[in-house]
């Protein structure tokens, strides 16, 4: 419910967490269904009834009655799981992964999405799927509330990374981290092997820690310095929000 009342109120989640001053992180596992809304403290259902203009108990029970569907890509081959069916269909050759839900209006999903351009670098770009047209012949599945998450049903770790990363490049996940200063740091994750991760130092790309193989932490590196731009603006978003 919580990502149809920002849709309709026009208000993104680090401006619900501007005015309401709950954390941005808690209010991204709450959009993302990582946290269910069932488990957040009182003073923070409070808040959120306020600014939204419902009752607390409206945010509990319709959550309990709303469907979640998920979006998530392999290349340029988009997949939107919803209840018990799965949709494949081909996108933009040059998709990288969505970023974020933006909106979801009149059955269509307005999402930031990760593209890459002629040089291999990543940019963010809106664009929009229209669930009518994905979903045609089965649009009952539209018929009842639903919300939007990007991510694969039944994903744990893979799912939590793919979700709260900075960026996805190269199979790699990367996370805000923290040293302890106030450099900017980042956590690289390999997305196939989740143990594995770098912590690197964004200003000299000084490696910090690693169990990565050499390899897969040399394609860490590149992959950081290629997107050093997105990387930069989309963690002082999350520092400061």
């Amino acid at each position: 419910m919580l990502n149809t009342l920002l849709a309709q109120r026009n208000i993104s989640v680090y401006q619900l967490s501007k005015r309401t001053g709950i954390p941005y992180t808690t209010l991204l596992d709450l959009v993302s269904g990582k946290t269910d809304i069932q488990n957040v403290s009182s003073g923070t259902l409070y808040r959120l009834s306020v600014e939204l203009g419902v009752s607390m108990e409206e945010l509990l029970i319709e959550r309990a009655t709303t469907n979640r569907f998920y979006l998530s890509n392999d290349g340029c081959m988009v997949t939107i799981q919803a209840v018990n069916k799965t949709f494949t269909y081909r996108g933009p050759k040059n998709l990288n992964g969505f970023r974020n839900i933006v909106a979801v209006r009149n059955h269509v999903i307005y999402a930031d999405v990760y593209f890459t351009d002629d040089n291999n670098r990543i940019y963010v770009e809106e664009d929009y799927i229209d669930l009518k047209d994905v979903f045609e012949g089965n649009e009952e599945l539209l018929s009842s509330p639903y919300e939007v998450t990007i991510g694969r049903m039944g994903e744990s770790k893979t799912k939590y990374l793919t979700e709260n990363s900075l960026l996805v490049s190269d199979g790699m996940a990367i996370m805000l981290g923290d040293n302890g200063t106030n450099d900017t740091v980042v956590e690289i994750y390999n997305l196939k092997r989740n143990q594995e991760k770098t912590l690197l130092r964004l200003k000299d790309y000084a490696v910090l820690s690693s169990n990565m193989k050499s390899k897969m932490q040399t394609r860490a590196i590149e992959a950081a310095k290629r997107n050093i731009v997105l990387i930069l603006q989309e963690s002082r978003e999350r520092q400061h929000a």
